[in-house]
């Protein structure tokens, strides 16, 4: 299992049925432990400036609202993968399909909304676009190259 993509513990999980909450914890610290120590920098600074703006307290309620709608959005999908993929290859086929652009435009939209202005203009101006593509008008080959690096380093 230690050869496994990120998406492929969540392919997994999703196909054994378990909590998604359990699954996002599984991916985020397997990305974690094989981060580049500039990646490292990079999520390092996105924290700071979040507490710096807002407070502790109120950094750490943003990120459990943006992981709640994550998980919230996810949810069906997960069900119908635990469902209908009876093997972790049709599960990881079945996220792929998932994650459309109109499927991460709804997300973006659920995270805005949970999210006051201030909160999101905060979140936006440390976790956009080198973590999170929060607009479509900005170029894409940062997040998904963050995104790839991160993936490809579990390998």
């Amino acid at each position: 299992m230690d050869l496994l993509l990120s998406i492929d513990v969540a392919a997994v999980g999703m196909h054994k049925g378990r909590p998604l909450d359990d699954i996002m914890d599984e991916v985020y610290s397997r990305l974690r432990r094989n981060l580049t120590t500039n990646q490292i920098s990079i999520l390092a600074k996105a924290q700071k400036g979040l507490v710096e703006d807002l407070d502790e307290k109120s950094a750490k309620l943003v990120k459990a609202r943006v992981k709640r709608m994550i998980v919230y959005s996810f949810d069906p999908a997960a069900e119908q993968i635990h469902k209908f993929a009876t093997k972790p290859s049709m599960a990881f086929a079945l996220i792929a399909e998932t994650l459309n652009e109109r499927f991460v435009g709804s997300v973006k939209d659920l995270i805005r909304d949970v999210l006051t202005p201030k909160e999101y203009d905060v979140f936006r101006k440390y976790y956009h676009p080198i973590i999170f593509k929060l607009d479509s008008s900005s170029n894409s080959n940062q997040t998904t190259g963050f995104v790839l690096q991160t993936t490809q380093k579990t390998i």
